[in-house]
């Protein structure tokens, strides 16, 4: 019992702000700056991913108008529409008007010139990945087209 009351003093003698601060994370659970936080502990069951095709199903690549600009453009449009979303949860006509919008945004930004590219149709594509029996999913749905020339 001597030997554990000495390694005990020791500790604490040794690393008293260490052990200080193990016990405010006890004491204050959830409680900022002493939380767990639990949004970046639980991940959904699903996933989105979108790009830009031709009309012969060709990617197109330009490098501001990657997966995650156009995920964003996506999320800000679907709020502003008050659009509910996520888990394929979304009505085909909900899905069509932001997927316009997006293409819209992407020709009023002139991330895409009418003039420079050989586009006759530009197709917004989302893949909806999720797992069901332990088996990842994806379905891909072409969400709007536009046709350019």
């Amino acid at each position: 019992m001597k030997k554990v009351r000495k390694l005990v003093g020791s500790t604490i003698n040794r690393y008293p702000i260490f052990i200080f601060v193990i016990l405010l994370t006890f004491l204050f659970r959830e409680w900022y700056p002493f939380s767990f936080y639990p949004m970046y502990n639980e991940f959904p069951n699903w996933s989105y991913s979108f790009y830009l095709v031709d009309e012969n199903q060709n990617h197109i690549y330009k490098s501001h108008l990657n997966h995650g600009n156009l995920s964003h453009i996506f999320y800000a449009e679907a709020n502003n529409l008050k659009m509910h979303y996520g888990n394929n949860i979304e009505k085909k006509e909900d899905m069509q008007k932001v997927g316009e919008k997006i293409i819209d945004i992407i020709f009023a930004n002139k991330d895409i010139n009418k003039d420079d590219e050989n586009y006759k149709e530009i197709r917004l594509v989302r893949i909806y990945n999720y797992f069901q029996n332990d088996k990842l999913i994806s379905d891909t749905l072409i969400i709007a087209k536009k046709h350019v020339q």
